[in-house]
């Protein structure tokens, strides 16, 4: 059968209007989701996720909310494990996780997240030191100085706090200088206050070794 001309842009016309209502209903719940969301209160948030249930972004709140607000940690593990499926490739939702594991006592899944939100961004110093903290309260001193080493090379700031934990978990000049306190002048600086305030001569001599060679 051949659709006339005008049947023919009937159809068109009629298949346009149907994908504008579409969008419009999309963009609609999209709205409404953005304006639950932001609310701090656990209907508005509840609501935002019904209406995405695909936003990755609503479940990490909503789970916040029950970890923070409602001290419910397994409705909060349930959340940040939706938000992780819908976006492996945030580190923040993976250390949410890891922590509502290890609320709920589960140190297997806890350093699974863990070992997760690393991966996912092995380079940034916020990163690096959540999971130094993380690996130091769990007594895993080895993992924690490598996070170390990522704050020492990649963010100044944060050079002296790390240099005092690096310290405390092993007090040995050549094994730090060695595998964990990168050659930067920050980090070199960092340590030799430390050292001097100390009175660590010994250590002392052999960071200014270090840091002329």
């Amino acid at each position: 059968m051949v659709i006339p001309l005008a049947g023919q842009q009937r159809w068109l016309f009629a298949g346009s209007a149907l994908l504008t209502v579409v969008y419009l209903l999309l963009a609609a719940r999209e709205f409404a989701a953005s304006h639950y969301a932001f609310r701090p209160d656990l209907p508005s948030l509840e609501r935002a996720v019904r209406l995405t249930p695909e936003n990755a972004d609503y479940h990490h709140r909503l789970g916040r909310y029950f970890a923070f607000v409602d001290a419910n940690p397994q409705s909060a593990l349930d959340n940040y494990q939706a938000a992780t499926r819908l976006n492996p490739h945030q580190a923040r939702y993976w250390f949410d996780l890891a922590s509502a594991y290890q609320v709920l006592g589960d140190t297997s899944n806890q350093t699974w997240a863990l070992e997760h939100a690393i991966e996912t961004d092995p380079t940034t110093p916020d990163v690096a030191w959540e999971a130094a903290n993380f690996y130091l309260v769990r007594g895993d001193n080895e993992k924690a100085l490598r996070e170390f080493h990522v704050v020492l090379e990649n963010e100044p700031s944060l050079a002296a706090l790390a240099i005092q934990f690096c310290w405390r978990i092993n007090p040995d000049v050549d094994m730090l200088l060695r595998d964990v306190v990168p050659p930067r002048s920050t980090a070199y600086i960092a340590f030799l206050s430390l050292l001097m305030t100390r009175q660590e001569t010994a250590a002392t001599a052999k960071v200014w070794a270090a840091m002329s060679e």
